[in-house]
């Protein structure tokens, strides 16, 4: 298979942190892009709606995540949803799917 090169402008903030959520995974960055971009298609999975309560106090974080499992929604959001604080109650709930 011959490799296709695509660029992607983006700010540094945000390659950082995709760095470090790929890393935390034991995955290369392009290989844990490609992931998401070929998963965005799978609506066939639950919607779950994830709530991080950081243990300090901070704002609560809110997501939804598609993903076969709680669990699943849970490390998919982790990174981040609680990137300093790294300590915090992280659930995930079954939402209504209103398509």
């Amino acid at each position: 298979m011959t490799d296709a090169y695509i660029q992607l402008r983006i700010s540094a903030a945000t390659k950082a942190r995709w760095v470090q959520e790929s890393r935390a995974e034991g995955k290369r960055l392009t290989e844990w892009i490609t992931e998401r971009v070929d998963g965005m298609d799978r609506i066939d999975k639950p919607l779950y709606h994830v709530v991080a309560v950081p243990r300090d106090g901070s704002n609560t974080h809110s997501s939804y995540q598609r993903a076969n499992n709680p669990q699943e929604a849970i490390e998919s959001a982790r990174y981040y949803m609680l990137p300093r604080e790294k300590d915090g109650e992280i659930t995930a709930v079954l939402a209504d799917d209103e398509d």
